[in-house]
């Protein structure tokens, strides 16, 4: 038996649970079993679930050793500690360019750079996230990307709990005053977004 607990709104259909089992602890075994769950629906981020009537021993005496992973869920980072799953809903970033004034120039390229520091609610440190979200690559947490007027970029599947701060790179130069929404700098939301635009 053990428990599941949601951190932050998202879908939360396609659950597998996977029972294994073992006689010497090294080679692992799927079983076809299927959950009994309590306390299963939206109104609880809590859900406990047991595996019932097991047996103990194989045909030879053998004891089993029982275990439970998880399948990846899409959307979530996940906390295993023992029998017990945390599924953190990983957050988003927008970040919009808009321009103003007779002389914008519609086709300038604008430089933005994403930076996360800190440690997420699943455990992950900003320093060891390199992955590529979409059209903006992170490294060491470190991620860049161009935008033109009237563009916007939207950064799916960040690790909730991280700080961020978005700098556009270029700011108030080559005749242009930059100015912005007030939220280049926060916290990514479990199962949220944040809106950032640059003027």
């Amino acid at each position: 038996s053990g428990a599941k607990t949601w951190v932050g709104t998202g879908d939360r259909n396609g659950i597998e649970l996977n029972l294994e089992r073992s006689t010497d602890g090294r080679n692992w075994t799927v079983i076809s079993r299927s959950p009994t769950w309590t306390n299963r629906d939206d109104t609880n981020d809590t859900w406990n679930y047991t595996f019932s009537n097991l047996p103990a021993t194989d045909v030879k005496g053998n004891r089993y050793h029982y275990r439970v992973t998880e399948s990846p869920l899409d959307g979530y980072d996940t906390v295993v500690n023992g029998s017990n799953f945390t599924n953190v809903a990983e957050g988003s970033l927008t970040v919009s360019k808009v321009l103003s004034g007779g002389g914008a120039e519609s086709g300038r390229d604008f430089h933005f750079t994403v930076t996360l520091t800190g440690v997420s609610t699943s455990g992950t440190k900003a320093e060891d996230f390199n992955e590529t979200l979409g059209n903006v690559t992170f490294v060491n947490g470190v991620g860049s990307f161009t935008l033109r007027g009237g563009q916007s970029i939207t950064i799916e599947g960040l690790p909730a709990g991280l700080d961020y701060t978005v700098e556009e790179t270029d700011a108030n130069q080559n005749g242009y005053t930059t100015s912005d929404n007030g939220n280049t700098q926060g916290e990514i939301p479990a199962g949220g977004s944040v809106y950032v635009q640059f003027t």
